[in-house]
């Protein structure tokens, strides 16, 4: 009786104990699985960077990207005096065990130009036009051949391709390629983030809400006018009117908008004067509305869009050409201008749409506030919750 009651004790023990290295692991495993909402942190992620950058010199947080189950900073350091020089590095943490770690790069780049994702792997260009892929197995980088198809890409799926070029106060435009006839129609003056639901596609900039139900309303573009041989014209949006671009034939209605801009293609400059412009285009220095898009993604057939309030970062929903506000974080994110500076707090350092690993047919958005010198917030956006982590690299 006695050695029974002892065995039952100790298969008693055990199974607690197995229960406990399970539950363990399980939480370790789904740390950042969304369960509703959240405002505050839920976890951090420490920075060590004495050993990576100078005592004399500032560091800011300047880009992230998710991949694979890791997440990948790009910081950028400056010399506090004017006349010192500057670069970037890189630092990793995979997501269940939040632990940085500083990623060395080729001895062949001397500066970083940008880090982006492409299937499903952190790629890196170098300020000489150098690619490369990066193995988090081996936590090395091989060289990588450029993919001419990526050139200028914002958006694919199996029917459509969008390419955009930009040339500054000269001129830009969007291309949408249709895969199966090889035709291009494009939208001068058009850009922003493009997604698409069904058959519509949603085009969300600064102020602004588009939806193109047919993009073949745009310019059938000939010879001249197409992506490969348009995109390095001079003078890109003359290049288009030259070639019988009228901009209000190709005009889409916004769904949402929040600037004051005349659509019909005018507008009343502060000291009286009237300017003639595209319709699709609206001049930031003169852009008064208190509310802007700060990014975008689709999610269970919806677009949903982080925006920026006079109250601070809201998330966002459109039904039926409005917004419906889904949650309201409280954070002042600064302003959401195009161009941000160094060590500008508050500030958002990065805004990264990303496919859903649990449902590929959905998006996630990653935006990284940078709250003050040395600590950054990392929200995780998904439809129905968010996580989010406090990244701290002060010294």
């Amino acid at each position: 009786m006695q050695r029974s009651l002892s065995m039952k004790r100790s298969i008693l023990v055990c199974s607690i104990i197995v229960w406990t290295l399970v539950h363990i692991v399980s939480c370790d495993r789904h740390r950042q699985v969304a369960h509703g909402f959240v405002n505050d942190p839920q976890d951090s992620i420490l920075f060590e960077l004495n050993n990576y950058v100078l005592p004399a010199s500032e560091v800011d947080l300047w880009n992230v990207v998710k991949c694979g189950g890791y997440y990948y900073f790009c910081f950028h350091e400056q010399m506090r005096d004017k006349r010192g020089g500057s670069h970037s590095f890189l630092m990793g943490a995979s997501e269940d065990k939040l632990q940085a770690r500083y990623i060395p790069i080729p001895e062949t780049v001397k500066s970083i130009s940008s880090t982006f994702v492409r299937n499903g792997s952190l790629m890196m260009k170098s300020d000489e036009d150098l690619l490369y892929s990066f193995d988090p197995k081996k936590w090395s980088w091989s060289p990588s051949a450029p993919d001419k198809d990526e050139e200028g890409s914002l958006y694919e799926d199996d029917d459509w391709i969008v390419k955009h070029a930009s040339h500054g106060e000269f001129g830009k435009v969007s291309w949408f390629i249709d895969r199966h006839s090889q035709e291009e129609y494009a939208f001068v003056e058009l850009d922003g983030g493009f997604s698409r639901i069904d058959s519509t596609f949603y085009v969300v900039t600064l102020s602004r809400i588009y939806e193109i139900p047919d993009p073949t309303t745009g310019f059938h573009c000939d010879s001249s006018t197409r992506f490969e041989n348009a995109q390095d014209a001079h003078l890109l949006a003359r290049h288009f009117f030259d070639a019988g671009y009228k901009p209000m034939q190709h005009f889409v209605t916004p769904a949402v908008r929040f600037d004051d801009f005349d659509i019909s293609g005018e507008f009343l400059l502060p000291d009286g004067s009237r300017v003639y412009h595209n319709p699709f285009e609206v001049f930031n220095e003169y852009l008064k509305a208190d509310t802007t898009f700060v990014a975008s993604f689709c999610a269970s057939d919806t677009l949903f869009c982080a925006l920026n309030t006079p109250s601070g970062l809201e998330l966002a929903k459109l039904e039926d050409a409005k917004l419906v506000p889904v949650h309201h974080f409280g954070k002042n994110i600064g302003s959401d201008y195009p161009c941000r500076y160094f060590n500008e707090h508050p500030s958002i350092a990065s805004r990264y749409k990303y496919r859903d690993e649990s449902d590929p047919t959905d998006y996630r958005l990653l935006l990284v506030i940078n709250t003050e010198a040395g600590s950054s917030e990392l929200i995780d956006i998904f439809h129905n919750g968010n996580t989010l982590l406090k990244l701290c690299y002060g010294r």
